[in-house]
C-alpha cells in the first residue's frame, strides 16, 4: 500500500516536475541582440544584458569608422543618410555653375573678358602684372616721343630701355607705398567714418612725400642708364660714379621745376583714383596717366626742359650770337658805303 502510494505521488508529480523543466529550457535566454538601426539598445534586449561599458551606438560608430577608412570616405559622409545625394547635387551644381560662366563669357565682349582675365592675373600675381605694364607703357610712350619730337634723329634705344627700367622700379616703390598707405591712414581716419577725409590724407601724403622721390628717381635712373650705354651721350672714358654724380646732379636741378608741373595734374588725378577704385587697380590707373605723362617726362628730360645752369649757358650763347650778328652787320654796312662813295667818285669823274 505504501508503494502503491509512492507511485501514486510521484504520478501526481511527474507533470509539475516535466512543466517545470520545460520552462527552464524554453526561457529566453539573456543574448546581447544588437541592433544599429537606432542609437539605442534594441527593443527586446534588456539594457543588463549587454555587456559592461559596451552600447549599440558605440558598436554602430566602430562599424562605420572601419567602413570609411576601407571605403576612403570621411565619417560624416557614411553616418549621414542623404551624404551621398549631397555630394551628387554639389556636383551637379558646381557643373552648372561653370556652364554658366562659360556662357557668359560667350556673351561678354573680347574686352571684358580681357579685363576679367587681367584682374584675376593682377590678383594671382600683381607685383609682376604691375612691373609688366609699366614697363611696356614706359616703352611705349618714349618710342612715340622720340617719334613725334625728333623725327629725322634716329632711334635710340637706350633712351625707350631706360624707361622701361624705371617702369618696374616705379612700380614696386608704388606697390608697398600705397598697400602702407592705405593700411596706416585706414586705422587712423577709417573709410567708413568719413571717406572723403581718407581719400585727402592720401593724397596730401602722396604728393608730398613719395612724388618728389618718383620724380627725382626717374631722372636718376633714365640719365644714368642713358649717359652709361647711349652712344650719343660718348661717355665711355667716364667711370659710373662720375656718371652717377652728374645724373644725380642734374636730377636735383631738374626736381622743382617738374614738380610745379607734376602738382597741376596728379593730385585731381590721385584723389578721384583713390576714392572710387580698389588699391589692387591703383597703379593701372597710373599706368593709364603715364602714358601721356612718362612722354612728356622723357621730352623734358632730353632737351624739353632746362636747368637753370643750362639756361644761362643758353642766355650765353644767344649773346654771343647776338653780338656776332651786330657786327656782321656793322661789316656790311660800311663796306656797301665805302661801295656807294667809290661809284659816285666813278661817275663825277666820267
Amino acid at each position: 500500500t505504501q508503494g502503491d502510494g509512492d507511485k501514486e505521488a510521484a504520478t501526481t508529480n511527474a507533470p509539475t516536475r516535466y512543466s517545470s523543466l520545460i520552462t527552464q529550457r524554453t526561457k529566453p535566454r539573456k543574448l546581447a541582440h544588437i541592433d544599429i538601426s537606432q542609437d539605442g539598445p534594441a527593443n527586446d534586449c534588456p539594457t543588463e544584458a549587454l555587456p559592461p561599458k559596451v552600447t549599440t551606438a558605440g558598436v554602430r560608430n566602430n562599424v562605420t569608422q572601419a567602413a570609411a577608412a576601407a571605403t576612403g570616405l570621411s565619417y560624416h559622409d557614411l553616418a549621414s543618410p542623404s551624404s551621398s545625394d549631397g555630394r551628387h547635387h554639389q556636383h551637379q551644381s558646381h557643373h552648372q555653375q561653370q556652364q554658366q560662366q562659360q556662357q557668359q563669357r560667350q556673351r561678354n565682349g573680347f574686352f571684358h573678358n580681357l579685363w576679367e582675365r587681367y584682374t584675376q592675373a593682377l590678383l594671382k600675381n600683381p607685383l609682376t602684372i604691375k612691373g609688366t605694364t609699366a614697363s611696356l607703357i614706359f616703352f611705349a610712350s618714349d618710342s612715340a616721343t622720340q617719334y613725334l619730337t625728333e623725327p629725322d634723329s634716329p632711334y635710340d634705344l637706350a633712351r625707350a630701355g631706360s624707361g622701361a627700367t624705371f617702369g618696374v622700379v616705379a612700380t614696386f616703390w608704388l606697390h608697398y607705398w600705397w598697400n602702407f598707405l592705405e593700411a596706416f591712414i585706414g586705422r587712423r581716419i577709417p573709410v567708413e567714418q568719413s571717406k572723403l577725409t581718407n581719400t585727402l590724407v592720401k593724397v596730401l601724403l602722396d604728393q608730398a612725400l613719395a612724388a618728389p622721390c618718383y620724380i627725382y628717381g626717374y631722372y636718376v635712373v633714365t640719365n644714368f642708364i642713358q649717359d652709361y650705354t647711349s652712344p650719343k651721350k660718348n661717355n665711355k672714358n667716364k667711370a659710373a660714379s662720375q656718371i652717377l654724380d652728374e645724373t644725380t646732379h642734374r636730377a636735383g636741378e631738374m626736381l622743382l621745376p617738374t614738380m610745379l608741373r607734376h602738382w597741376t595734374i596728379w593730385p585731381i588725378v590721385h584723389t578721384f583714383n583713390f576714392y572710387f577704385n580698389p588699391l589692387h587697380h591703383r597703379v593701372l590707373v597710373q599706368n593709364l596717366v603715364l602714358v601721356g605723362w612718362s612722354g612728356y617726362l622723357s621730352h623734358l628730360n632730353n632737351g624739353g626742359l632746362m636747368t637753370p645752369k643750362d639756361e644761362i649757358e643758353v642766355t650765353i650763347k644767344r649773346h654771343e650770337s647776338l653780338r656776332q650778328q651786330d657786327g656782321t652787320t656793322v661789316v656790311s654796312t660800311t663796306t656797301a658805303r665805302a661801295t656807294a662813295s667809290s661809284s659816285l667818285k666813278r661817275e663825277a669823274l666820267k
